[in-house]
This record gives C-alpha cells, structure tokens and sequence, in this order.
C-alpha cells in the first residue's frame, strides 16, 4: 500500500501542470472564442435591424404611394421609372448587398455563435429571397424585378413570419450580447 502512496506522491505534481495546462489552454481557446464572437454579434445584430427596418420602410412607401391604385403593374412601371423612386431604387439594390453581406457574416461566425440564433437569421433571410426575370442587359427591354421585389415584400404571409422571426433573433440577440 505504502508503494502506491509513493508513486501518487511523485505523480501527483506531474498530474496537478498537466491538468493546470490543459484547464490554461481551454481558458484561452474560450477567451478567444469570446474576443471574437462579440463583434461578430454586433455586426449580424446591426446588418439583421437595418434589413428588417428597410423591409418595413419599402412596405410602408408602397403602401403610402401605391396602396390606393387597383393595378399593381401600373404601381410598379410608376416605381420603376419616375424619377422621384430613383433613391428608393438604390435602396432597394444596397438591400441586396447588405443581405449577402448578412449571409457572409453568418458563415464567418458559426464557430463562434450560437448556431439557432444563426439559423433565424438564415430563415429571415429566406423569408426576403425572391427570383426574378431579367434581359441580361440591365432591364433594358424585360425585368421583373420591381415587380418580384414588392410582391414577396408585401406577401402578408411574409410580413408576419418576418415580424415573428425578427423579434425572436432579436430576443436572442440580447440574451447573448448580456448574459
């Protein structure tokens, strides 16, 4: 028995740095991961809020301007071609770069975020995708653009799925960037 003791007493500080290493070095990787999740959080929870925010800002300028007239085309051919949308136009295209953008983020921070808040974000933005036709030259002769923007924005279906799934990011969001 006394032979064990021995042996446990010269294993015992060998033990004691290997466990202090081990313990050291998953301290580290957890400061790490810390050190870069947080501005990850920031930039998904400020590129989520502006895309949510511009969706309600291109509902509510369809529903100011357009939501009288009967014939949805003449809304969009209006949207399209006056001058007077030129600025809500490039909104909508820097939309598109800001949810690529979102998308991006997304991929670079699953190793550092918690994956169901990633997941919401990712159904958000599937909540916004929408596929339209288009000549290849800009729109010169055909696109439905305009068009398939606004009708998936304005789906109220969509509206209420986005509405619910924001808030649950949202809720998320602050319990990971306060806890």
């Amino acid at each position: 028995m006394s032979i064990y003791l021995e042996i446990l007493k010269i294993l015992s500080p060998i033990i004691g740095v290997i466990l202090g290493y081990i313990i050291g070095k998953q301290n580290k990787i957890d400061e790490i991961k810390i050190k870069q999740a947080f501005p990850k959080a920031e930039e998904i929870s400020r590129l989520i809020q502006e895309i949510y925010h511009e969706d309600i800002s291109f509902i509510t300028i369809w529903e100011k301007n357009f939501g009288h007239i009967d014939n949805f085309q003449k809304g969009i051919n209006y949207f399209q071609e006056s001058a007077i949308f030129a600025q809500d136009r490039e909104r909508v295209i820097e939309l598109a770069k800001k949810r690529q953008q979102l998308h991006d983020s997304i991929i670079s921070s699953r190793v550092y975020l918690n994956s169901k808040v990633l997941n919401l974000v990712e159904v958000y933005l599937q909540l916004d995708e929408f596929s339209f036709t288009d000549d290849g030259m800009g729109g010169v002769l055909v696109t439905t653009y305009w068009a398939d923007f606004f009708t998936n924005i304005l789906d109220d279906g969509k509206k209420e799925k986005r509405k619910k799934t924001y808030q649950k990011i949202e809720k998320m969001m602050n319990s990971l960037c306060h806890s």
